[in-house]
C-alpha cells in the first residue's frame, strides 16, 4: 500500500500545483481580458470594407460548390477616342461642382 499511498500523494501535489496556475491564468485573463475585449483597442473592419468582402467570399463559395475555378471578370477599358471626349466633360464637371461649393 505504500506504493500507492506515494502516488496519491505526488497526485495530489500536481493537482495543487495546476489548481495554482489555472488561477494565475484565470487572474491574468480577467486583468487583461477586458482591455482587449472590449473593444476600444479590437481593430473593426468599417462597414464599407464588410461590403467590399462580400464579393470575393461569395466568389470562393461559388468555387467551392461547383468544384471549378470562377474567373474575375474583366473591368471595362475606354478606347482613347472615349477617353477623348470623357477627359473634358469631367474637368467640366469637377469645375462645376468646386464653383457650387464656393458659393455655398
Amino acid at each position: 500500500m505504500s506504493v500507492v499511498d506515494a502516488v496519491l500523494r505526488l497526485l495530489k501535489k500536481e493537482e495543487e500545483r495546476l489548481d495554482k496556475e489555472l488561477s494565475g491564468i484565470t487572474a491574468a485573463i480577467t486583468a487583461f481580458g477586458k482591455t482587449y475585449v472590449s473593444g476600444k483597442n479590437a481593430q473593426r473592419f468599417s462597414a464599407r470594407r464588410a461590403r467590399i468582402a462580400v464579393v470575393p467570399k461569395a466568389r470562393s463559395a461559388k468555387a467551392r460548390k461547383t468544384g471549378k475555378v470562377v474567373p474575375i471578370k474583366s473591368k471595362r477599358t475606354l478606347s482613347a477616342a472615349a477617353g477623348k471626349k470623357v477627359t473634358p466633360a469631367q474637368k467640366a464637371r469637377s469645375g462645376r461642382v468646386r464653383a457650387a461649393k464656393k458659393s455655398a
